[in-house]
C-alpha cells in the first residue's frame, strides 16, 4: 500500500475511491477530479457524456454544412443570367428574373434624366425600351448607333430595367479598308 498523497506506481492496480466516500462528498466535487486525478464519474456516466459530446459535434457540423449549402444555392440563383434576343423576350409569357439582352441603340433615343438614362434598343424590326438605373457611369462608347448589351429585368410595363450597360462602337474597332495607304503624320516633322 502506498502512503496517502503519493502517485501510483507503474504496473500498480488502478484504485478508485469507494462508493461510500463518493456519497459523503458534496455534489459539486463529484464531477471534478480529486488531488490524485480520480474522477467521481462512473464508467456509465463517462460513456453517456462522450455520446452527448459526439451528438453536439454532429449537430454543429450539420448546421455548418446546411448554412454552406444554402449560401451556395442562393449565390448560384442570384448570378444566373439568361441571354435572350429582343424577339425572344417579347414572345416569352414567363420571363426569368435576370436577363441579358443585346441590340443597337436607336439614334436619337438616348434621354438623360435625373438619376436615370432612357433609350431604345433595336434588333431587326424589334424594339425594346430600356431604363438604366445603375450606379456606375455609362461607358464612353455608349452613343447613338452603338451596339449595347443590357443586364437587368423586364418590368410589368414591358420596359427593361437595366442595372448594367456594356457598349461598343462598331466603327471604332473595324479594320482599315484596303486601298491606298492612309497617310499618317510623320513624327520627324
Amino acid at each position: 500500500m502506498l502512503p496517502a498523497g503519493s502517485p501510483p506506481r507503474l504496473g500498480a492496480p488502478f484504485r478508485t475511491k469507494s462508493s461510500a466516500n463518493l456519497r459523503a462528498l458534496p455534489s459539486a466535487t463529484i464531477d471534478t477530479c480529486d488531488s490524485q486525478g480520480y474522477s467521481g464519474l462512473g464508467p456509465g456516466q463517462r460513456i453517456a457524456e462522450m455520446r452527448n459530446n459526439r451528438w453536439q459535434f454532429v449537430v454543429g457540423a450539420l448546421i455548418i454544412l446546411g448554412v454552406l449549402t444554402w449560401l451556395g444555392v442562393t449565390g448560384i440563383r442570384e448570378t444566373q443570367t439568361y441571354y435572350l434576343t429582343i424577339a425572344e423576350l417579347q414572345a416569352q409569357e414567363r420571363v426569368p428574373e435576370r436577363l441579358r439582352v443585346a441590340g443597337d441603340v436607336v439614334p436619337g433615343s438616348i434621354r438623360r434624366e435625373q438619376g436615370r438614362v432612357q433609350f431604345r434598343l433595336q434588333q431587326t424590326e424589334n424594339h425594346l425600351e430600356v431604363v438604366y438605373v445603375g450606379s456606375e457611369p455609362l461607358p464612353d462608347t455608349f452613343v447613338d448607333g452603338a451596339q449595347a448589351i443590357v443586364t437587368g429585368s423586364l418590368g410589368r410595363d414591358h420596359v427593361f430595367q437595366a442595372h448594367q450597360v456594356q457598349a461598343k462602337c462598331a466603327s471604332k474597332y473595324e479594320a482599315v479598308p484596303p486601298g491606298p495607304a492612309a497617310r499618317t503624320p510623320d513624327a520627324s516633322n
